[in-house]
């Protein structure tokens, strides 16, 4: 079973053009901006509805955010590392280091100008999902160490 929240709405079946890329950029990606939705949402609820409701408890919304981040933490990380992983592909009559493709996708070429760019993007994302994530978690649990274990 895959946790895998964003095959819901597979971006395959919607763009039929979507790579290895476009499936990784958006698998990342919306996960964060519904992260930050629910920051605005918090920040306008806790002003308009009174402080005792649970709408406006702030333990409730870390745990809505932490509990999607869990959700898609395995799957995206898995995403980010499957993109370093590069093969050498032998050519009839050609250099073997010339041709390296993106083992994921193979139509992808790992010397190709877009590869190049979109490696940013994606060490930006191995320090939110494989790092960020469980250090997210790790200072929630610090936090609130004394309410777990209050001995």
């Amino acid at each position: 079973a895959s946790l895998d929240l964003s095959s819901l709405a597979h971006p395959v079946c919607i763009l039929p053009w979507a790579d290895y890329i476009d499936r990784l950029e958006f698998s990342t990606i919306w996960p964060l901006g519904v992260i930050a939705l629910m920051c605005v949402a918090y920040n306008v609820l806790k002003r308009i509805v009174p402080a005792d409701s649970a709408i406006a408890d702030r333990n409730k919304w870390i745990y809505m955010g932490m509990l999607l981040g869990y959700f898609v933490f395995p799957t995206n990380s898995t995403f980010v590392f499957r993109y370093f992983s590069c093969i050498k592909l032998d050519q009839e009559g050609r250099d073997p280091s010339t041709m390296k493709v993106l083992m994921a996708d193979m139509s992808i070429s790992c010397r190709s100008d877009r590869y190049k760019q979109t490696s940013i993007f994606v060490w930006i994302m191995v320090a939110i999902y494989p790092i960020g994530v469980p250090l997210a978690a790790l200072y929630v649990l610090f936090v609130h160490r004394r309410q777990i274990n209050p001995k």
